[in-house]
């Protein structure tokens, strides 16, 4: 019988067990990791194999937590966030455009709703300097007494280590997506308290994160404030569903102008413009965000098989085609 580790997060708890699976006095145990927002509980068979229970406190206390063995090692961890970087953005993934992007912008929401064009919004925005309409430095404050609050209301001291190195060192991706810097350094914490040894920490250089593929730029003027050096206005951010990446500007009006046409029809209208204009990465990016939400959507399978097509990869456009075919198809 395998002892179980019990996790119950959001998305930082699906990294934290990839990271323990990793560790050599973990093997032979079973991950069990519960979805916290939607209130997913394990079995009784789980729960009475229950070796170590792990469970964020901005969820409230999981209605299973006295159940597991008496014995078993219960662990408070935080929701790991960071604001400060992103004084405009905001995580709302059910909006119009979140199928597209699941972190949205008030200030550019704010000048598309006053008429402006999306590449202006984007350029605007690109060379505003915040620091003349937000007190940053306010704002940093306010995320180190949050980031305090951590230390004393769970089971692990991660405040003073976000404190510490977060303007040397990349901590966070997104709002709440952070870099496996943080989640190494919450890992070991974790580790420790179910008395096993630390991990040491990778050579960064090539390294894959846990949580990478979902970000959000990093206004250039909060880069200049802060004084941050391991991120350029250059940088390139991965968009949500892979296949291509952008600058800053290129993001914000990627972005702008998908709060005009928001919707997946609209989506896939673009998907077969970009086609026609030989942007096959924007084409598939849009059809596979289309089927993460309907994975039988037929047209964005017919998009996607007209791109391998193109590419020489005749079988599996076919493939592809077959399968976008209803199987009660009729032609009268």
């Amino acid at each position: 019988m395998k002892p179980v580790v019990c996790i119950y997060a959001n998305c930082q708890g699906e990294a934290l067990g990839r990271l323990l699976r990793q560790h050599p006095g973990l093997r032979g145990h079973e991950f069990v990791v519960l979805k916290a927002w939607l209130q997913e509980q394990p079995t009784d068979d789980q729960l009475a194999r229950c070796e170590a229970l792990i469970y964020q406190e901005a969820f409230g206390t999981p209605v299973f937590l006295d159940k597991p063995a008496i014995d078993a090692t219960r662990v408070c961890i935080p929701l790991l966030t960071c604001s400060f970087l992103w004084p405009y953005g905001f995580d709302k993934p059910n909006e119009p455009v979140g199928w597209r992007f699941p972190y949205g912008d008030r200030h550019l929401i704010a000048q598309l709703r006053q008429g402006v064009a999306p590449a202006q919004a984007a350029a605007d925005y690109a060379a505003l300097d915040l620091a003349t309409k937000l007190d940053l430095q306010r704002l940093r404050d306010m995320e180190v007494q949050k980031w305090q609050r951590y230390d004393l209301s769970t089971d692990v001291r991660i405040g003073g280590f976000l404190q510490q190195h977060m303007l040397t060192q990349r901590l966070f991706f997104t709002p709440d997506h952070p870099t496996d810097v943080v989640m190494i350094e919450l890992c070991n914490q974790v580790l420790a308290k179910l008395g096993q040894p630390p991990f040491g920490w990778p050579t960064w250089e090539g390294y894959n994160h846990s949580l990478a593929g979902t970000e959000v730029p990093v206004h250039p003027s909060v880069l200049r404030h802060f004084g941050i050096a391991w991120l350029t206005p250059e940088h390139r951010y991965p968009l949500f569903g892979g296949y291509l990446s952008l600058d800053t500007v290129a993001f914000y009006e990627r972005y702008a102008a998908a709060l005009q046409a928001p919707g997946m029809a609209e989506g896939l209208r673009e998907a077969v413009a970009a086609i026609a204009r030989q942007d096959d990465a924007t084409a598939l990016n849009l059809c596979n965000l289309i089927r993460l939400r309907a994975p039988q959507q037929p047209w964005a399978m017919a998009a996607i098989a007209v791109v391998q097509a193109l590419h020489g990869h005749r079988a599996e456009a076919a493939a592809q085609l077959l399968a976008a075919l209803p199987a009660d198809l009729h032609i009268p």
